[in-house]
């Protein structure tokens, strides 16, 4: 007997049930942070990776096991706050840990099905055929399944994991259909029998429950989606009871990773599973933001050969869900009879196929715990049966790898444009065919990567807005050699003008990479805005115009920051200020940082100039409490560069001002930043950084001190050690291991009067106030003692302090330097005053040239120093010096000096740390100044 019923009370119950068991999820969501470490830390104590904050952290976890080491996800952890704003504060200083690569609030995902109200009893029935609901599965008659199976039938050897919110596998359709893993089910209870990690995972996995059994929890119709998209994919076949599954005889492995509608942990399924060695993996689940973690997790299970089956949505939207619009997801938008596009569904060029996904029946059970089918739609049910077509395909052709046997499923599309115009180009290739995904000898081809030039602009390579680019794009041809291939790119961003919106591939042959004949033409607009990710879409036709491949990608064409590179050192120089530039477009980690010689890719996390005046300051290193502060912004009409030069082989250029400031702190400053570099021997060593500072307001500056944030990072940060030499004058950072090159920065201009060595565990601890008050205590600290222990580290670097009127600019350089010993960096550093034209320095003040004034320096006066008196030109001075309280503590007659200057004996000097006043007198005119003592 057949029972039709309306579900109306059903739904209400159905709902609230879904929303409490979505609402604990969702606060799990909200309370876990994934994170990624640079290097991998030592132990999971939370004392000691995340100090003064065990109180509030529940627990912190490794996304791996902790003996997979070698691989690149091993340095992922989960750490699970104890209430929500915990989780938002940890976030936000885990973002700015230069020990953390990248740090993000758990990506939240939804189940992409829903009932359609129609319920069906199960249990023996007394009618034919075999299969008595097949005559309802109208899925399988349009996607050619009877002639599919003549081909090929379904085999244990060959298993899909369902990553959903769990599977039942009493019903009598999926009884036969459960993986298991052989070492934990011939081993001992309560052993990691397989070394995988995860204890007695007999049948699978349950992330939310963390055991080895992936049954849904609780028990009720609530939980069924995952039952419902196992039966799609393998239920049995010729049982005489209720369907028949694409891939029946194919095992399903359940991986439990949600509840109700929420996903929490599905890409911990999507590891769990390729781990495992299930190569099909069906995700009928998704969301609208993407993550960096889910592109890590997504690209290690394509790399190492799986096949990920997404849903597209059900947003009836074009806008991207996550994971189905990752390149390199075989992406599955949904269809009704006659092929037409569901009216749910999600579209647009991240599709790579569709299928039904209207009414389709499958298993689940009723609230009596006996088994049932329904009929359910969404983007969900036509996710299982793509997974089914491939696990068919790969039973078929046993030796294609992941990317291949996609591929081929792709190739194998029908097209179904003709009848869906308003979609046309938006429901992927077509809806999938499994006999020609088995049977047919297939073209097709799928994307391999992108190349962008400058054709018309300046020449240095970033497309801006009015300038064109060539885009080349390669292929790889996982199937038969098709001859006659034509590439055509779209996108949908209206500010890009595309002039040759065709390249013609001609003959490809298998393998690849190949690369078409003429590279696409696009335009950027006048009026775009910069620092976009464009999202291209690349379609190929074959020699009778049918279509063999598709592929989306986001191109980043214009980026906030230059490379300059002399073969040895490489430097991102940011538009903003910023040094060893690290850019997040798309939440993806862009820039070349700052490399040294053929040692460390990397040896600075992050820098950034630095301005500080009469006790305000302006950087791009600021963090406010919990908030992240940029006071440098890119001056209007101005941009990183590369230049023509008549000073140097390799020029750079770039301009910003304190526009990020608070009102009340800004200083008004406009600096024009230029890199200067050298591609001979003699000068590979060093590079110049050159600043014009300009004071555009009102007053004048009277402690003004410029130099460098640097949060240096040499291969591995934590051995790390900093300090000043004074031969040298100049900050050095180095690892505390031989064999790699030691770096620093030098004056070539004014002497240094400024390095603060910190220890980031202390200074930019959860609770440490990293404010403007602290940067300029250290800016105007003097020069700090070096680190004897190792450390990850960053410095304050300056010199100064020196007046700037109003309406008036400085010019300061300095010189990035390196070399494999102190000595080395001095050599350096010499060579870079010589080419800059610069005396050498050596912590001796600035003399200069043009002064019109009387000046002692240095300024502030560091422990040790030298004091020396300088005058516009040759002649006699008389200096005296008064403490705070107008009392004389110092005084000299007949003191002769000029520009070359005088050095003033030192014995007079308070051994306490201060301000003085000076006055210097010469022919009878006297000079008021103050100096910092600095003990």
């Amino acid at each position: 007997m057949v029972r039709y019923n309306l579900l109306w009370l059903g739904f209400v119950i159905f709902a609230v049930v879904l929303t409490a068991a979505g609402d604990e999820l969702q606060d799990i969501a909200a309370r876990e942070i994934i994170m990624k470490w640079r290097q991998n830390p030592v132990s999971l104590d939370t004392d000691e990776l995340l100090p003064g904050q065990e109180r509030k952290i529940e627990s912190v976890r490794k996304i791996l096991p902790a003996e997979d080491r070698r691989s690149p996800l091993s340095k992922l952890m989960v750490v699970r706050a104890k209430d929500r704003l915990t989780a938002q504060a940890l976030l936000a200083q885990l973002r700015v840990d230069s020990r953390v690569e990248y740090a993000e609030m758990r990506p939240l995902r939804y189940v992409d099905g829903s009932r359609s109200g129609r319920n069906e009893e199960g249990g023996a029935l007394d009618v034919v055929p075999d299969d008595p609901f097949y005559s309802q599965q109208w899925g399988l008659q349009a996607v050619d399944a009877e002639a599919a199976w003549m081909e090929v039938v379904g085999d244990p050897s060959v298993a899909i994991a369902v990553n959903d919110v769990g599977v039942w596998f009493g019903h009598p359709e999926l009884e036969h259909a459960r993986w298991q893993n052989d070492a934990e089910v011939n081993g001992a209870e309560g052993v990691d029998d397989d070394g995988n990690g995860y204890i007695d995972d007999l049948y699978g996995y349950d992330f939310v429950g963390m055991d080895g059994d992936p049954t849904p929890e609780p028990f009720t119709v609530e939980q069924t989606h995952g039952t419902h998209v196992a039966g799609i994919a393998v239920a049995a076949r010729n049982n005489g009871r209720g369907i028949a599954g694409i891939a029946s005889g194919c095992r399903i492995m359940a991986v439990r990773t949600g509840q109700g509608n929420s996903i929490t942990h599905g890409y911990e399924g999507i590891l769990y599973a390729c781990r495992s060695g299930v190569k099909i993996i069906n995700c009928s689940w998704g969301g609208g933001s993407d993550s960096q973690y889910e592109q890590e997790v997504i690209q290690y299970a394509l790399d190492h050969g799986c096949v990920i089956v997404a849903s597209a949505g059900n947003g009836n939207t074009i806008e991207r869900h996550y994971p189905s619009s990752l390149e390199g997801v075989l992406s599955v938008a949904a269809t009704g009879l006659g092929d037409r596009a569901a009216s749910f569904t999600h579209y647009g060029p991240s599709i790579k196929v569709s299928a039904p996904g209207i009414n389709i029946l499958s298993t689940l059970w009723e609230e009596n715990g006996n088994p049932s089918y329904a009929a359910w739609q969404g983007t969900s049910m036509s996710a299982p049966l793509v997974a089914g077509i491939c696990a068919l395909t790969e039973l078929k052709f046993p030796t294609l790898s992941g990317r291949e046997l996609a591929a081929r499923v792709i190739a194998s599309s029908e097209p179904i444009d003709a009848v869906n115009p308003d979609y046309a180009g938006w429901l992927g290739i077509g809806r999938v065919n499994a006999w020609r995904a088995v049977a047919d000898e297939l073209e097709g081809v799928r994307f391999a990567e992108v190349r962008v030039s400058e054709t018309t602009g300046n020449g240095d390579q970033r497309i801006i807005p009015g300038e064109t680019a060539a885009i080349a794009v390669s292929v790889y041809n996982d199937l038969v050699p098709v001859g006659g291939v034509v590439g055509t790119i779209s996108s949908t961003l209206d500010s890009l003008l595309i002039s040759s919106p065709v390249s013609v591939y001609g003959t490809v042959p298998e393998g690849g990479p190949f690369s078409g004949g003429s590279p696409f033409q696009l335009t950027i607009a006048e009026n775009s805005s910069r620092r976009r990710a464009i999202p291209i879409t690349i379609d190929w036709t074959g020699s009778e115009g049918s279509s063999i491949g598709r592929a989306t990608q986001q191109v980043v064409l214009d980026t906030s920051w230059v490379t300059v590179d002399n073969g040895s050192i490489r430097l991102g120089f940011g538009e903003d200020g910023s040094l060893g530039y690290h850019d997040y477009i798309g939440n993806v980690t862009l820039g070349p940082g700052l490399r040294v010689a053929e040692g460390p890719t990397q040896t600075l996390y992050h820098g950034s100039f630095i301005l500080g005046v009469d006790g305000k300051v302006a950087d791009n290193a600021s963090t406010h409490g919990n908030d992240i502060r940029y006071d440098w912004r890119i001056v209007d009409g101005e941009y990183a560069q590369l230049i023509s030069s008549e000073r140097a082989d390799i020029e750079a250029k770039a301009a910003f001002e304190d526009r990020g400031s608070e009102p009340l702190d800004q200083l008004f400053a406009r600096v024009d930043a230029r890199v200067l570099a050298w591609n001979d021997e003699a000068a590979k060593q060093f590079l110049i950084l050159e600043y014009t500072v300009t004071n555009r307001s009102v007053n004048p500056w009277l402690n003004a001190y410029w130099g460098f944030f640097m949060d240096w990072d040499i291969v591995a940060s934590e051995i790390n050690s900093g300090g000043y030499d004074a031969e040298g004058d100049l900050a050095f950072a180095e690892q505390f291991q031989d064999g790699y090159s030691m770096v620093g920065i030098a004056s070539l201009t004014h002497p240094l009067s400024a390095v603060q060595t910190m220890d980031n565990r202390v200074e930019f601890a959860f609770d440490a106030d990293w404010s403007d008050e602290r940067k300029w205590e250290l800016l105007t600290a003097g020069i700090g003692s070096e680190n004897s222990e190792p450390k990850d580290i960053s410095q304050i670097i300056a010199s100064g302090p020196d007046e700037v009127a109003a309406n008036s600019a400085v010019t300061v350089a300095f010189a990035i330097v390196t070399g494999a010993s102190r000595e080395e960096l001095r050599e350096s550093a010499e060579a870079a005053r010589t080419s800059y034209g610069s005396p050498a320095i050596k912590a001796e003040p600035e003399i200069k040239e043009n002064s019109k004034r009387p000046a002692i320096y240095p300024n502030p006066l560091a422990n040790q120093g030298k004091l020396r008196l300088v005058l516009a030109e040759d002649g006699i001075a008389t200096v005296r010096f008064y403490n705070i309280l107008g009392q004389m503590v110092g005084s000299f007659e007949q003191v002769k000096s000029g520009q070359a200057g005088a050095i003033l004996d030192p014995s007079w000097i308070p051994a306490a740390s201060g301000l003085l006043f000076y006055s210097i007198e010469v022919n009878g005119e006297q000079t008021l100044g103050k100096i910092l003592l600095l003990k």
